[in-house]
């Protein structure tokens, strides 16, 4: 069971009810500074503020980093038109969002109870997108993949989604998520 991600400034709870007020830049112990620098992306790369919207279902922080409901992330992260796979849920989850001029990036750091549920994750998410290299909606093409790194290249096909790059890195109890 997860613990519950709120925070006094309205962070949304593991459970998914929703608190008034604009969510926290930290999620548990993660903060901004958990997730690379736009440097580390490559040239041009920027933090970019998304400040949501009432429309878009969120409100932003105000700053690069937000805190995220884990269950949402879950459901978000899961490819349209793939099985759905058993993921362990996070007990907290910090979304950092970038940019290279017009083009977005995001990335997503994800903290587990131990070690082995965030390989646990790491390895369901793996065969997730394995599977999905032969779905037809969603083409995912594995490019590398090792014990602690995925890298994979999307093409959803559904309603002018841009193609992106993911990479998924397990650091023990950790799991980051960037798509570019």
């Amino acid at each position: 069971e997860a613990a519950e991600a709120t925070t006094e400034r309205g962070t949304p709870t593991a459970a998914g009810a929703r608190h008034s007020g604009p969510p926290d830049s930290r999620s548990g112990d993660l903060g901004q500074e958990d997730l690379p620098a736009p440097s580390e992306l490559g040239r041009r790369w920027e933090y970019r503020v998304d400040n949501g919207s009432a429309e878009d279902g969120y409100l932003g922080s105000g700053e690069p980093a937000i805190a995220r409901d884990p269950a949402s992330v879950l459901a978000a992260i899961r490819p349209l038109g793939c099985r759905p796979g058993e993921l362990p849920m996070p007990e907290a989850a910090l979304e950092v969002t970038y940019a290279r001029g017009k083009l977005p990036g995001v990335g997503m750091l994800l903290q587990f109870a131990e070690d082995d549920s965030a390989r646990r994750f790491f390895t369901e998410h793996a065969g997730v997108l394995e599977q999905c290299t032969a779905a037809g909606r969603a083409d995912v093409s594995i490019e590398q993949h090792t014990d602690d790194l995925l890298v994979s290249t999307r093409d959803e096909q559904i309603g002018g989604t841009p193609a992106w790059t993911e990479g998924v890195g397990l650091r023990a109890d950790q799991v980051m998520l960037i798509a570019v």
